[in-house]
């Protein structure tokens, strides 16, 4: 707040800062970074970052903070952040629905126009998502729509288990406190190849102490009441870790 009042209007906390303030995954506070249209020193621990413009549509307020928007804070972080940490932010976004994919795509496409650093990141982590098929797809809509119609605790998506014996999975959902993970069941028929490897993957996780749960877009979409009770459970549990 006193870095915006030294910056004057119009400011905004950005990039991590402004990541950490919505909560989106892998971000802290560490840092205080200050978005403003003026150069101005730093002081103390707040930086200031110039930008070349910064109207009211691109910030937003939070605890009464003055923060950039949700896909103003992404077009940011994807300019200064890995690939993997921009992933895990548009994650979060979307899980807590404070912005959508198209919205994103027609920030993008406008932005596009003004040269801002990060479009093409931006872009580049977007496409991705679109060329990896229904599972991707799913956890972006009916799952995210699902976790928040619940109220349940924000999973990391597509994420990277390893392991020390060298075993690695990308999981679709995993909840580190509880070492719960929920895979995503294809809708169509992928044959036994597909199928027997997808039951020797589950065994793997279940074998190293993992909880694996599988769904289906069914399930999300005809009885999500049965499914969100089932994972309440399994999350108000005693942590595995502990």
């Amino acid at each position: 707040m006193a870095g915006c009042l030294r910056a004057g209007a119009p400011s905004a906390a950005w990039g991590p800062t402004a990541a950490s303030i919505w909560g989106f995954e892998g971000f802290t506070a560490r840092r205080i970074i200050i978005a403003t249209t003026r150069n101005i020193e730093p002081f103390g621990d707040v930086e200031f970052k110039r930008v070349s413009r910064l109207n009211t549509a691109q910030v937003a307020r939070i605890r009464e903070l003055s923060v950039t928007s949700a896909p103003r804070t992404l077009l940011d972080v994807a300019g200064c952040c890995s690939p993997r940490v921009v992933d895990a932010a548009i994650d979060s976004a979307l899980l807590k629905g404070v912005t959508t994919l198209d919205e994103l795509t027609g920030y993008i496409d406008k932005e596009a126009r003004q040269g801002v650093v990060g479009i093409q990141r931006l872009r580049d982590r977007l496409e991705c998502r679109s060329n990896t098929g229904l599972k991707r797809s799913f956890l972006e809509t009916d799952f995210a729509t699902f976790i928040r119609d619940f109220q349940l605790p924000l999973p990391r998506t597509n994420f990277l288990l390893m392991f020390e014996d060298g075993f690695t999975a990308e999981v679709d959902a995993f909840w580190a406190e509880r070492d719960l993970v929920v895979e995503v069941q294809s809708e169509f028929h992928l044959g036994m190849a597909a199928m027997t490897r997808d039951a020797e993957r589950v065994l793997e996780l279940e074998s190293r102490g993992l909880t694996v749960v599988q769904v289906t877009a069914e399930m999300i979409r005809r009885q999500p009441g049965v499914l969100a009770r089932r994972l309440r459970t399994l999350l108000d549990g005693a942590p595995k870790n502990q």
